[in-house]
């Protein structure tokens, strides 16, 4: 027995393969001083180990260039190593390995548009090209046909541009090498680039006003575009300040030059850009402004040191460079955890504290941009970051507001943009009426953000970190109503009351280790079937009390006792009494809500002063994404049989097509056995058909309920708004009261994110367009004509 308990204490021993993979991710994570002993170190740890594990490391390279994008330079100058050090190896293997498997890997992310994919491969092409590994001559000519997409006829601006921003990206990475080994190539590049910005600024492809954040009212310098803040580092990094050098952009092959002289570049394999198809999307990061400005040029950047190591950016504020590279890495960094929060928050505190630097405006400010500007983005993991951050610097943050305060206040209660609707609380009808409100908008604005933090977080964590004029705007904590009511924690629980049975439960439960199927020791005899929606309200409003502290000690309690809520949830009533408990304990209806009764409910005359309320619009949202959702699931499930009904027609017909004959020269025995598996194989192929017949009808079915839905939102909310229009225009008053800008902004935000999901042509009939009063024309269909045109 001890021996097995020892053995049981001791840690496994990680296996070499594990071992490996956890060298490569996380090499120049901790710090970037010792950053090229650590990488000769991995070079000659994973050059002997190339023999057993080749695939491993490679792949392992690949999906760490991919996940971890900033730390694209380190991939490349280990490649480098591993090339110019082979041990053993042919010359050039390593090198043609490399280059052979980024190109097959970079071709497929066009194919299939994985729009982070293309840019991190990119990324990684021109570090193989600063390491000897990969030709300069072939990474422009990459750079070269990714720049030709603009210049495409009829290029969607959007296409164009986030094109070009890989250029950009990749330029401000190789800018050094190609203007020292390839400077005419270089400058006809780079001239091409500057070409593409004149024109579109001549031509101003800017976005729709709908994808800014006060709409046509957003100032110059109030947002940067994704091009512009990448031109403008290059332009930077171009210039005689910096010569293509940066604190922050790291570049460690230019530490072992010596030792990766000897390499011979090899060309990089060609690729293609498919076409423009629908449903293709082109993820940019657009600046929100809400922090001070960077430093100018060169005032708070500094310049990269031959040893190529970073870092030492020092305290002050960073200037345009840095902090614009900071931007970048976060973006990329939180858009590709999107199903770790805690490791995308781990990474950007890791990182900079890695590059030493004070990083705080710009994180905050882009992990803001990516939560608040439109079009919203799908990111879940932005919620988790942006209140960590919050909760570590807000103080900080907070100063940097107040100078704005000024200028913020006309701007968001002027109303008529999505972002700033977004920003208003209508909690009160006064307000959405019209009214005047007594609440700074710059106060609401903040609240607003707080209160979308403490979705996802807990209030302990927000609250922790907050300065004293922020408190007072953090909502409540959620409070549920258990079903003994509100009792004294003080007092003494009453024999036989709930409240002294959920107190012996929770006991019982802390106390022994009970264990699935023991639900009957605890309530003692089999109860009676009419007190069972009595126990079982007593199960969930014990746990969902016990666990009201935070969420993660509710996850806790849940996960530990979830064999007690299976055992009070063992059939199908059970079930619906057990949610029927938790309803209650929130304070929440237990009724199905038919979504187009409720839409026609909103836009109904008494209720629709709901319609500027935030809250309405989150609901709505969520009853979208569930509908959406139901409707792809559905998708999914139909092409999964249509595969596998047309993989058995093709196998029948295979066999069908030689079966006599092959029976004719075969033993008896042999041909009945084909004869059998044909019977088979059209057995299954019936019961396929059938099932695709099914699905077929209930995929029909839900198209249909998903057009319904989008066509009666549009005819009920268009429907409103017209009709407060024209009692406005009879009246002689305004038309665009706070009510107006604020249901206008939530209801134009909710079809802009889900614009790819229905026809604009086809709601235009349904609602009649035409008939509308010219504002709801100009609010609603103007400005998705424009974000149709710009995003698809």
């Amino acid at each position: 027995m001890p021996v097995n308990k020892r053995a049981r204490e001791e840690p496994e021993e990680e296996s070499i393969e594990k071992r490996l993979v956890n060298l490569i991710v996380r090499i120049g994570d901790r710090s970037i001083a010792d950053l090229n002993s650590h990488l000769r170190g991995l070079a000659a740890a994973l050059t002997a180990e190339l023999p057993t594990s080749r695939t491993l490391i490679y792949d392992t390279i690949l999906d760490c260039v991919r996940g971890l994008q900033p730390k694209a330079p380190i991939y490349g100058a280990l490649c480098g190593l591993l090339a110019a050090n082979p041990q053993g190896e042919p010359d050039g293997v390593v090198a043609a390995d490399i280059v052979a498997q980024l190109g097959r890997e970079l071709q497929e992310a066009l194919d299939v548009h994985a729009t982070f994919s293309i840019r991190a491969f990119c990324r990684f092409a021109i570090e193989l090209a600063n390491a000897r590994v990969a030709s300069v001559d072939s990474a422009l000519a990459l750079l070269e046909t990714l720049l030709a997409v603009t210049a495409e006829p009829g290029v969607l601006p959007a296409r164009a541009e986030w094109f070009a921003c890989v250029v950009l990206d990749s330029l401000a990475l190789g800018g050094e090498v190609f203007t020292r080994d390839a400077p005419e190539r270089s400058a006809a590049l780079l001239g091409a680039v500057r070409a593409y910005a004149a024109t579109r600024g001549a031509d101003a492809l800017s976005a729709p006003a709908l994808l800014l954040p006060y709409g046509g009212a957003t100032r110059p310098g109030e947002v940067t575009e994704h091009f512009d803040a990448l031109f403008a580092l290059v332009e930077a990094l171009s210039s005689d300040s910096y010569h293509w050098r940066s604190s922050l952009l790291l570049a460690p092959s230019r530490s072992f030059a010596s030792e990766l002289a000897a390499l011979e570049p090899l060309p990089l394999p060609t690729v293609s850009v498919p076409a423009h198809t629908r449903g293709c999307t082109y993820p940019c990061l657009r600046r929100l402004r809400l922090c001070s400005e960077p430093a100018a040029d060169g005032d708070g950047d500094a310049a990269m040191g031959d040893d190529g190591g970073g870092g030492g950016g020092g305290g002050g504020r960073l200037g345009l460079v840095d902090r614009t590279l900071m931007e970048e890495y976060a973006w990329l960094l939180v858009s590709q955890f999107e199903e770790s929060h805690k490791d995308a928050a781990k990474l950007l505190h890791g990182l900079a504290e890695n590059l030493a630097i004070d990083a705080c405006e710009p994180l905050v400010e882009t992990l803001l941009s990516m939560l608040l500007l439109l079009p919203a983005p799908r990111h879940r993991q932005t919620y988790y970051a942006l209140a960590d951050w919050l909760s570590f610097h807000i103080s900080h943050f907070g100063f940097n507001l107040e100078p704005f305060e000024a200028s913020w206040a006309p701007r968001l209660s002027a109303g008529g943009a999505a972002g700033a609707a977004d920003a208003a609380d209508a909690a009160d009808d006064a307000a959405a009426a019209g009214s005047p409100r007594a609440e700074l908008p710059h106060d609401a604005f903040v609240r607003h953000i707080l209160d979308k933090c403490l979705r996802l977080a807990y209030l302990e964590r927000l609250q922790k970190g907050l300065p004293a004029p922020f408190v007072s705007h953090l909502p409540p904590q959620p409070a549920g109503a258990a079903a003994w009511g509100a009792v004294d924690p003080s007092a003494v629980a009453e024999p036989g009351s709930m409240q002294a049975k959920s107190v012996s439960l929770l006991n019982r439960l802390r106390s022994r280790a009970e264990q699935a199927g023991r639900y009957g020791e605890i309530w003692g005899e089999q109860a009676p079937a009419d007190v069972l929606d009595w126990l079982q309200r007593e199960v969930v409003h014990s746990l969902l009390d016990a666990g009201a502290k935070s969420v993660s000690h509710l996850e806790r309690l849940l996960d530990k006792f979830n064999w007690l809520v299976a055992a009070a949830a063992q059939d199908g009533p059970a079930r619906a009494r057990v949610v029927g408990a938790v309803a209650a304990y929130w304070r929440a209806p237990r009724e199905l809500v038919d979504p187009q009764a409720l839409v026609g409910w909103l836009c109904s005359a008494p209720e629709r002063r709901r319609l500027a309320w935030p809250s309405t619009w989150e609901g709505l949202h969520l009853l979208f994404e569930r509908s959406l959702s139901h409707f792809k699931s559905v998708e999914g499930e139909l092409k999964a049989e249509e595969d596998k009904y047309a993989e058995y027609v093709e196998m029948i017909g295979g066999e069908e097509e030689g079966s006599t004959s092959a029976a004719g020269r075969t033993h008896p025995s042999v041909a009945r056995a084909t004869c059998a598996t044909a019977a088979l194989l059209d057995a299954c192929a019936r019961a396929s058909r059938q099932r695709l017949e099914t699905k077929r009808a209930i995929s029909e079915r839900a198209r249909r309920e998903k057009k319904e839905l989008f066509a009666n939102f549009f005819a009920g909310v268009c429907g409103a708004f017209d009709e407060h229009a024209k009692a406005a225009a009879a009246a002689g008053a305004p038309v665009e009261t706070a009510w107006w800008s604020a249901a206008i902004g939530h209801a134009v935000g909710l079809c802009r994110r889900h614009i790819a999901e229905y026809s604009l042509s086809s709601v235009e009939a349904v609602v009649e367009v035409d008939e509308l009063a010219a504002a709801v024309q100009r609010s609603v269909f103007e400005r998705l004509r424009e974000v149709s045109a710009w995003q698809l």
